[in-house]
């Protein structure tokens, strides 16, 4: 979805997030995410390199601070795709950051998307839908909530509101 939404927003640059959590299937180290040791991210987050970092099913996840300022020095604005966690970590440092929470349609409809991507361990897929009652609890705090039960509305709507906001804050 992220990448759909970059395609038709030029000025959007998606983040890549260093992680803890093993390589699945199909993505690419220093495409995906930066795939690091627990010790390289406790590094980098004790010399305060991530703008947001949380414990998420287990791992460890961060937003490198490079990525953030490099583009909003170019004009661009970044895409973060994080959890809860992050997002609300985000707002913290960032106050006036837009947050977009993407609602699953149901939990049935997220542990049938969870298995039909096919990356996740068992226990890791049991560990994300056992946190997803809770993601979704805290969707309120966010500025705007989408439905993600149709791939290419959910991503006309994000389309939407994010050119809303950047038209709106200009």
């Amino acid at each position: 979805m992220a990448n759909a939404l970059v395609a038709r927003l030029p000025y959007l640059k998606r983040s890549r997030s260093a992680t803890t959590r093993p390589i699945r299937p199909g993505e690419k180290a220093g495409v995906d995410y930066d795939f690091v040791s627990r010790e390289e991210f406790s590094r980098v987050r004790d010399a305060g390199g991530f703008i947001e970092w949380a414990t998420v099913h287990g791992n460890e996840y961060g937003t490198p601070r490079s990525f953030l300022d490099g583009e909003c020095r170019k004009g661009n604005l970044p895409l973060l795709v994080i959890d809860v966690q992050g997002a609300l970590n985000v707002r913290k440092a960032c106050p006036d950051a837009l947050l977009v929470f993407l609602m699953p349609p149901s939990l049935e409809e997220v542990e049938k998307r969870l298995k039909n991507r096919g990356t996740e361990r068992e226990k890791d897929a049991e560990v994300r839908l056992r946190n997803a009652p809770g993601e979704i609890a805290v969707a309120p705090e966010y500025d705007y909530i989408v439905v993600n039960a149709e791939l290419d509305k959910a991503i006309d709507q994000l389309r939407d509101i994010i050119e809303k906001e950047r038209n709106k804050r200009a």
